[in-house]
This record gives C-alpha cells, structure tokens and sequence, in this order.
C-alpha cells in the first residue's frame, strides 16, 4: 500500500506510537504534518523523519493542546494552507496529570484528550470533506470499560486517583467517535476509532513512580513497542475505505430503554465541546436541534440555553458574522451550489440564534466585586500576576486573556472581592484588582 500524494495529520507525533505512526507514513510516500506541543522539537522530529524515509514532505506543526486558543489557531493555519486533508489521527494524550488544569481553567485529562481533538477535528471537517474520500481514526483505549461519564463533575473534581479521569476522556473519545461516524455517514469521510493495546510509549512517563517500575520490568515483556503498534494503526485505519465503515469498541444494546439512555449519552457527549460547567455546577444538556428535517439526527451545531451573556464588542462581532454569512448566502443562491448554500445556512441559523438570545451587558457603574466583563488581575505564585477578562462564549481567547464567563475559573471569580483567593491550576491564587 502506498499513500503518496496524501496529506496526513498525527496529532501527538514527537513520541512513542505517534512518532511512530509518522514514520510509518513517512516511508508509504504520505505527506506527513508531524504535531508536537513543543514547536523545537517537532522540527526535530519531522527533520529526522525526513532523512530516515527518504520522505521531503515531512513536516512539524505546532500547538499545546492545554490551550482552546492554539488549537484553533492550528485548525485556521491548516485550513487556509493545505490544499486537502486525507487522514486526521488524534493521538496526542496525557495520563496522570491529577488536578492539573488548562490554560483555560477545564482539567487538564479532559481537556488535552477529548475538548482539544473534538474542537480541532469539528473545524477540520469542511477540509476533510472536501478531500473526500478522508478519514479520521481517533486513538481510544480499553480503558473507557471502567469509566462512567458523570455529567456534573466533567472536570473530576470528585474523583481520586489518575487513572479514572484518563478513562472517562476514553470514553468521551469513543462517544465522540461514534456521533461522528453517524453525522458523516455517506459524506465520504470514515471515522475509525482504535484501542492502542498496552504499548511501550511517552504516555506513561508522568504515571507514579511504582507503575513505571512496574511497566518497565515485570510488564516489558507484554508490551508492544510502538513500531509494532504503528504498522498495524496504519494497515487498518488508514488504507482506503470499502465503504462508510467504522469501528467501535463499544457494543450498545440493540434496543429499549437501554439503548435510548446509551443514544443520549451519545447526543450530550457529541454536543458537549468546550461547553463549560453552568453556575450550577451541571454541564448545561439542552440544546437548540440543528436536525435539518431529520428527526433523529444529530445536530450539526449546538447552542446551550444558559444566558448568551456578550460585551458590545462581542455584539458587534455576531453582527459583523451574521452580514457577511448572508452576503455568503445570496452569493451561494446566485451561483447554484447547493452544497455550499446548505452549509451556509447551517452557520447563518447558528449566528442567528447566537444574536437572538444574546444579552449586552456594559460595563459596571460599581467594581467591588468581580462581574461579567470585568478585568481581573490575579497575583500567582512567585509573585508573578495574570489578567483576564470575563466575557461571552464566542469571544474567548486565552491567547489574549479573555475567558469565557462560563469557565470553571471564571466561575469561580464571580462575586469576589480584592483580597479573595479563587482555586487555580491546582493551586490558590489572590485576586488584586479588579477593573471596569
């Protein structure tokens, strides 16, 4: 099997089975984009992988996954730089980052293996449709057999150890996985999703010290290594599909009341992205259904029903999106593509609700206490500071220090004071000004 003249993304590529996989690809004549949080050494890696495959497209993308803000700037760098996209393998993961959190304040486990690939996968897909036939093969575990998703504790705040959060983002991948396969039935994109095996990998490297010894000599002889595990990923979830196939490795009862709890599991976990814990602490699980005729499908965009709470700014922002998707409209009317009209409406009724439902809210004649909006400036550890502004949903940017209102962080800012501590990153931190 060759793959030349295919573009192919692994996320996760600069060690272990990912590095791995890229070689793999490397050598089968496959353009390959090799991902590392670490920019240094994934041109390292894609450099060495060049030279080892006799491969000239190889090359190293960048972006920490721990930040919502460098995987979209990733997704719109890839967007508007490849021609296609013909396989997205999402391989990067962590295990053992207990009471780590992201950059934007979600824990570290859920964000990295579920919240980052579902965010860059989604905004990949107009690509990967394009490029069709393409496939996605998302890096699962059986792991996820031990897991159970509490919708009010996402974030895991209530369990101990470091292996139960890294099983529920395993399950939250295969949900994800199968919402996937069924919305893209028939669109030309296969979505996979694959259990590793026990494999000799980086991904252990942050686990305790106890299992590490363990794993590297009682449990040696019954690991893969990852060259092992990377011709067998490639042989199976990369050649080209017969057909709209994809694997699982859950197996849902095949009907009743069992199988509807299991299907709405699967409507909340595809839905779910970035959305953030709700004041009440519950990860908000109505949505407006973008179902276009089709009864049981599911939606194409989903919209929370908690307060769309906007600045002006972040008003005028919705505005200026929703005019230039009708000027795309009528544009897409006049020249007959159906396909492109279809999507656009998609976006416009999105855009539309997002303006329908949004609630302006200027700035406080009062600062005493932090509200939405605001800037807060937080003293860290070491004496070093970090501001951050509250505002809406589709305004926020880590990257430029504005966090989305419904942020765990955020959360947890509303209603203080000067002088209060708010948890952050597995720490305390002091709250020392806070400014209209």
């Amino acid at each position: 099997m060759r793959m030349n003249g295919r573009i192919c993304l692994v996320t996760g590529s600069t060690h272990g089975i990912g590095l791995s996989t890229a070689k793999v690809l490397g050598a089968l004549g496959a353009t390959v984009l090799v991902h590392g949080r670490d920019g240094a050494r994934a041109r390292e890696v894609a450099a060495s992988l060049s030279r080892e495959t006799c491969n000239a497209n190889v090359r190293s993308v960048q972006a920490d996954f721990a930040q919502l803000a460098q995987v979209r700037r990733l997704a719109q760098e890839l967007d508007s730089g490849l021609s296609r996209l013909d396989v997205l393998i999402n391989n990067a993961a962590v295990l053992g980052a207990r009471g780590a959190h992201s950059a934007d304040g979600y824990d570290l486990t859920f964000a990295v293996n579920h919240l980052a690939p579902f965010l860059l996968t989604n905004l990949l897909l107009d690509k990967m449709r394009q490029s069709g036939p393409s496939r996605i093969v998302v890096v699962a575990s059986e792991a996820h057999r031990r897991a159970t998703l509490d919708f009010g504790d996402l974030m895991n705040t209530k369990v101990s150890g470091f292996l139960t959060p890294y099983q529920r983002s395993k399950l939250a991948n295969l949900l994800f996985a199968r919402a996937l396969a069924r919305r893209l039935a028939g669109s030309g994109v296969t979505v996979n999703a694959l259990h590793p095996g026990l494999v000799r990998s980086h991904l252990f490297s942050n686990s305790p010290r106890l299992l590490r010894v363990l794993l590297s000599s009682v449990g040696r002889p019954f690991m893969l290594s990852p060259q092992q595990r990377a011709r067998q990923r490639v042989s199976r979830g990369c050649a080209r599909a017969r057909g709209p196939v994809w694997r699982l490795l859950p197996r849902l009862p095949a009907r009743g009341a069992e199988r509807r709890r299991a299907e709405r599991g699967v409507r909340r976990a595809s839905v779910a992205g970035e959305r953030a814990p709700d004041g009440a602490g519950r990860m908000s699980r109505a949505f407006v259904r973008e179902s276009d005729g089709e009864p049981d499908a599911l939606p194409e965009r989903a919209l929370s029903t908690h307060p769309n709470f906007v600045t002006p700014r972040g008003h005028a922002a919705i505005e200026a999106r929703v005019r230039e998707l009708e000027g795309e409209r009528q544009a897409a009317r006049e020249s007959g593509d159906a396909a492109a009209r279809a999507h656009v409406e998609r976006d416009l009724r999105y855009w539309s609700a997002r303006r329908a439902s949004a609630r302006v809210i200027g700035p406080a004649a009062v600062v005493e206490r932090v509200r939405f909006g605001m800037r807060v400036t937080l003293q860290l550890g070491g004496g070093s500071t970090q501001t951050f502004r509250l505002v809406g949903e589709d305004e926020a940017d880590a990257t430029h220090g504005l966090l989305s209102w419904v942020a765990p962080l955020a959360q947890s800012l509303l209603g203080k004071q000067v002088g209060d501590s708010v948890p952050f990153q597995g720490g305390e931190v002091l709250i020392v000004s806070i400014e209209p």
